[in-house]
Formats: structure tokens, sequence, C-alpha cells
């Protein structure tokens, strides 16, 4: 396959979400159609009911009907986040382009601004508006945008400065592009998908305990969910010394403790069993380790790099263990064979069979 036809060819999970989203709200809008009831139908001698032909969710606890309240209820939230959303972001991706691009009085003036804004309680800001304005959901639209585009500001400010002196914009510029052309061509595209990220996290982070997050996080360019977090501040991205599993970050969005893992599903999974598993088990009150280790006898040689902690997939049985498959981060058949890992330390390169290895047992060992 082509570079050119790699970069045309779809993300499949990203347009599964898109496609779960598009039917979600579709069904907001097609609400008065899909309904099976009037939502606010009081039916006192069918209250609590369970879920049936005529009450696909039941009813609640005055009879009406579940399934047509929630279908109803979506147009309010769904609209409200949507609107809030894309108001939000457009001022503070505008604001934050305009100080980080144009600098000087520019940006001076509008960071002042900025600074007013964030030196304030963002909730108790957004009350006060909206009590000053009156009741009302446009109120409450209007006092939530007024607040939040201030950090959507500050950050993008802080990715259009890494981005301005970048040889692709010294081009443009040499070429003798307009400084609205740089901007909608070469600066905004480079900005919107670690933005997007930062305001999906921004609306699902108050009722989040912890953030995982996979993919995104490497040394090679475009990495949005490191460009994203490493502009706040608060998650730190560093190369573990181990394999698979190499970049990996952790930190705080807010209150909310935050954990980057490697985007390959076996270097995923295997930075999740030694760093975040232990930890949930910890912050749950339950036994440490939870997976046996024991010692086996290698079955064939097996070789490490030099310097790094290197988990292979294994296959255990009756005290022995073999190697299943390459060491590769990407062979995820071979990590469904496995029932084990089979840990080399960082300062052996080479074990030979009949050596002894700690083994880390996983679900279906013996």
């Amino acid at each position: 396959m082509s570079g050119d036809q790699a970069l045309q060819r779809p993300d499949r999970l990203a347009l599964a979400g898109v496609s779960l989203v598009a039917v979600f709200a579709v069904m907001a809008l097609a609400a008065p159609l899909l309904a099976t009831h009037d939502p606010a139908l009081i039916d006192a001698m069918r209250r609590l009911e369970e879920p049936s032909r005529e009450h696909l969710f039941g009813t609640d606890n005055l009879g009406r009907d579940t399934f047509s309240r929630i279908i109803h209820g979506s147009r309010w939230s769904l609209g409200t986040v949507a609107i809030s959303t894309a108001l939000i972001m457009s001022i503070g991706v505008a604001v934050g382009t305009a100080a980080g691009y144009f600098g000087g009085l520019v940006d001076e003036i509008l960071m002042r601004v900025v600074d007013v804004l964030l030196a304030f309680p963002s909730l108790l800001l957004a009350l006060a508006i909206a009590g000053t304005i009156g009741p009302g959901l446009t109120s409450v639209i209007a006092a939530l945008v007024s607040v939040w585009w201030a950090s959507y500001a500050r950050i993008v400010r802080g990715m259009v400065l890494s981005i301005r002196e970048r040889e692709f914009i010294q081009a443009a510029r040499g070429l003798g592009a307009s400084d609205l052309h740089i901007v909608l061509r070469h600066i905004l595209p480079n900005i919107l998908a670690p933005v997007a990220i930062l305001a999906t996290v921004e609306m699902e982070i108050a009722d989040a305990d912890l953030l995982i997050t996979s993919g995104g996080v490497s040394a090679g360019a475009y990495e949005v969910v490191k460009d994203a977090f490493s502009d706040l501040g608060t998650v730190s991205f560093v190369k573990v010394a181990m394999q698979p599993g190499g970049p990996q970050g952790w930190g705080r969005v807010g209150a909310v403790p935050v954990v980057t893992l490697p985007g390959n599903p076996v270097s995923a999974f295997v930075s999740f069993e030694v760093f975040v598993r232990p930890v949930l088990r910890a912050a749950m009150g339950m036994q440490l380790p939870d997976r046996p280790r024991v010692q086996a006898r290698l079955i064939a040689d097996v070789v490490s790099p030099a310097g790094k902690r290197q988990f292979l997939r294994g296959f255990f049985a009756a005290g022995q263990v073999s190697q299943v498959g390459g060491p590769g981060s990407h062979l995820l058949a071979h990590l469904a064979r496995a029932n084990c890992l089979v840990v080399i330390p960082e300062d052996t390169e080479q074990m030979a069979a009949g050596d002894t290895v700690d083994v880390w047992l996983l679900e279906g060992a013996p």
C-alpha cells in the first residue's frame, strides 16, 4: 500500500465513534417519531413496570414511559452540550490562535483578559453570570461559554507558539502566504485534534475517578494525546526501559489522575498489567499481587535487548515455560495464545534453555 493510500484510508475506530454519535443525534432529532408514548403522560396504574413490548424500558414512579422520556430528554442534553462545546471551542481557538500567532500587544491584551477570568473559580463565576442574566437554558449556555473558553484559549496559545516557528510555517511565509492563509491551512489543522481531545476530556472528567488513554504518546509527529496533555503542563511523558510498552505518560487533569498507555495493543496490555492494574487493586483494597508469580525453567533459548526489562508472551505448564511468538508489540495473536508473561531482567541479554525465569501467570494458566 502506498503512502498516499495509507493517508486516505479512514480510521475504523474513529468512523465507528462518529457513527455511534450520529445514531444518537438522529434519535434525538427524531424523538417525536420514535417515542412510543407521550413522555409527560402520567399513568398511576402502571408505576414502575418492567420492560415490555408496550414500554420498552419500563415505566418510572409516576407511570411515565421511560424510553420516550429518554428519547425526548436527549434532545436537550445533547443539544445543550453540543452548542456549549462548539461555542467554547470556537471562541477559545480564535482567541488563542490570535494571541499565539500575532504576539506582542495582541497577545498581552487577550491573555490579560484570560488571566482575569481564570483568577475566579469557574463554577462560581458561571453561577454568578447565570444568576445575573436570569433563569432559562440560554442563560446556562451563556454562563458556561463566558467562563470556560478562557482555559482553551491559553492551551491553544501554547500550541500555536510551538507551531508558528516551525520550518513549514517559515516556508509558507517565504512563499508570500498571507497570515490568514497560514492560520487556516497550516496552523488550525495541527491544533484541532488535540483541542478536540481536550474538549472530550472536559465533558467527561467531572464524573471520572481515573482517565486512561491508549495511543498518541510516541515520539513521532502528530501524537495528538501527547500534544494535548503536554500543553496542560500537568502530564509527563517518558520512555520506560521495558519492552513492549516504552512510551508512557501520567499526571493529572484537574483533580483526576491520568495514565496514557502506548497504542499497540500488546504494549497497552503489558503496561496496564505492570503499572495500572496493581494501583487499581490497591485503591480498592484488594490483594496484591493478584497475578500468581512463579519461577519456571525455559524450554528454549531467549534473547532480550540490553538495558530493558522484557515481558515475553509465554506458555506455562508443569514448571516449564516456552516463548509464544516473537517480541514484537504488534503480535496480538501471540498474546491471545499465551497464558503468562515471562520477565527477563534489564541486565540480561540472553538466557539459555533450562535457566530459571520469573513468570506472571494470566487467566487460563494451570
